[in-house]
């Protein structure tokens, strides 16, 4: 065996062996070559079918985007709707007559001003917001430092009122309400609904929550004319509103306060003529007084 021989036989010629190995490894490298070639080839096969995809889906999306468009552009063009421009609000003059004033101080009469506030309320026919407003105006001294301290921070009208009330009205005690409840009459030449509406606050003025029920002897021994008087306390109303109904009935069918001294009774309504009856007018507290 020669030298760089790889068979093991004794009368090996090396020549003869290296001639006879040469073409095993040629073959070989051939078939890795062949083999390289067609990966290399179905690589690339791969990619150009992955190419044509992706340009595929690139002209799809362009069709889609020029469809829309197209549609954008044959669609009529509709205006922006025109929001008309509201009309300036007209402005309400809320200020009060320049006696009306309130300061704050025991002398005066918050009930008195807002007496007024709500009548030029009335008249002029303010909101809430109005009133409010109207009332600031008219306040001086001590009224307009708690207004600048403490009610510039109450925007609600009935809030800022009652916070008012609680720091300048002056609570009465129960005996000093009953004797001004009890001294408001109804006045010769006053209605009976403005005499009604005003002695309704004075009697909110009580420590103790008053009702509708409990009112309504207090405003029936106030009027003015004892027929109408007698009627009320034959068949008192349940409510102040049902009061002040019958009470403008009465009024509407009866003489007027200066000839009520020769009125009859009868006149606005059946004379309580029985026994039984004058007994029950009699001892009805409010009789007496």
């Amino acid at each position: 065996m020669q030298s760089g021989c790889s068979c093991k036989s004794t009368t090996c010629k090396g020549c003869v062996c290296v001639q006879n190995e040469s073409p095993n490894k040629m073959e070989m490298d051939q078939d890795a070559l062949a083999e390289a070639l067609a990966n290399l080839a179905a690589n690339q096969q791969l990619q150009q079918q992955q190419f044509q995809i992706q340009q595929q889906q690139m002209r799809q999306q362009k069709d889609v985007l020029t469809a829309l468009a197209n549609r954008l552009l044959a669609a009529p063009v509709v205006a922006a709707p025109v929001n008309p421009v509201p009309a300036p609000a007209v402005a309400i003059r809320t200020t009060l007559d320049s006696d009306v004033k309130y300061s704050g101080s025991k002398d005066e009469s918050l009930q008195d001003w807002l007496q007024m506030v709500n009548r030029k309320a009335l008249a002029e026919g303010w909101q809430d917001a109005d009133k409010r407003r109207a009332a600031i105006s008219s306040l001086y001294g001590k009224a307009l430092t708690w207004h600048e301290e403490i009610g510039t921070n109450i925007p609600l009208w009935a809030d800022w009122l009652n916070n008012l009330r609680g720091t300048f009205e002056i609570q009465l005690t129960e005996s000093q309400w009953q004797i001004q409840v009890e001294e408001r009459k109804q006045l010769p030449n006053e209605t009976g609904s403005a005499y009604v509406l005003d002695k309704v606050k004075l009697c909110h003025r009580r420590a103790i929550p008053i009702n509708d029920g409990e009112m309504i002897p207090f405003l029936i021994h106030g009027l003015i004319r004892p027929e109408i008087r007698s009627v009320m306390m034959g068949n008192p109303p349940a409510t102040v509103n049902a009061f002040l109904t019958e009470l403008r009935r009465l009024e509407s069918i009866s003489e007027s306060p200066t000839d009520s001294t020769a009125a009859s009774a009868s006149s606005v309504s059946p004379p309580m003529s029985t026994k039984d009856d004058r007994q029950k007018i009699t001892t009805n507290p409010m009789a007496a007084m």
